[in-house]
């Protein structure tokens, strides 16, 4: 991520690598949500696609910046930032506790390796948007990603910065929909629909890409398009709490936490024998 964590950049993964990675960054997800109230169901629908972001496709260049705009997502960010060492591991047990580093959004002020304090929902794109114009402007060979959900789009904001993206092309940022379906209040389309949202996308100059946002090989192909002058977009769709069976397409999952009992049911799901 951050130039001034460069020393601490990952070794490229793929294939096996990505789904064990993959596998183990849902267990921590699972572990550090035990008695601890958070959006679980959006952390779970996210996993894949912020693993291939930061192992497979982020270390491949040398400056890199990463914007989790649906910033409740931050547990499994945390997982993540702990496994490649950029945060201590032991910050994880102080998780959302008085005088703790990782906040219940992420904050650049108090945890290292955050290019971007998120958590007010349909602001991210457009720091990103920022990020990735500078950086062409300053002729500097910075790579931007943003990951942002499917109900946070119903912000106006967004999409005054996809109509940037769509008059500027800025070909040095990649966009991530983490489209599961589901928000705080219930389903999105029956809030407000974004569909046909890769159509809509389009209609904006988009190079948009849809595909399974829990299949890897997939995401890197997505993450590996670009033509120059368009901003890539990739529509993930996804399923909200992936991986529980007693989670998955259950928006009441939205917010909450796990009981130890559910938590031996979660990682059963997982295959996991212990922790991890």
């Amino acid at each position: 991520m951050s130039a001034t964590l460069a020393s601490a950049r990952p070794a490229v993964q793929s294939g096996a690598e990505l789904a064990a990675t993959a596998r183990h960054i849902r267990e921590q997800t699972l572990w550090l949500s035990v008695d601890q109230p958070h959006h679980l169901g959006g952390q779970l629908s996210c996993v894949e696609m912020l693993v291939a972001v930061l192992y497979g496709h982020a270390p491949r260049f040398p400056d890199t910046r990463f914007v989790l705009s649906k910033g409740h997502a931050c547990i499994t960010l945390y997982a993540i930032l702990a496994d490649q060492g950029r945060i201590d591991r032991a910050d994880l047990t102080t998780m959302m506790k008085f005088g703790g580093r990782l906040l219940g959004h992420p904050c650049r002020t108090t945890t290292p390796a955050i290019d971007v304090s998120t958590g007010s929902l349909g602001q991210g794109l457009s720091v990103a948007v920022g990020m990735a114009d500078a950086a062409r402007r300053q002729g500097l060979d910075t790579r931007v990603y943003v990951v942002l959900g499917d109900g946070e789009m119903q912000s106006g904001q967004v999409w005054e910065a996809l109509m940037f993206l769509g008059q500027h092309g800025l070909d040095n940022l990649r966009i991530l929909i983490d489209s599961n379906g589901g928000q705080a209040d219930g389903a999105v389309d029956g809030i407000v629909s974004l569909e046909p949202l890769a159509n809509r996308l389009e209609s904006f100059g988009l190079d948009v890409t849809e595909c399974d946002g829990h299949d890897l090989d997939a995401l890197m192909a997505a993450l590996d398009r670009g033509r120059p002058g368009r901003t890539p977009v990739t529509v993930a769709r996804t399923v909200k709490g992936k991986g529980v069976s007693f989670m998955e397409g259950d928006h009441s999952w939205h917010s909450g936490s796990l009981s130890a009992g559910q938590l031996r049911l979660a990682l059963a799901d997982t295959g996991c024998v212990g922790k991890p």
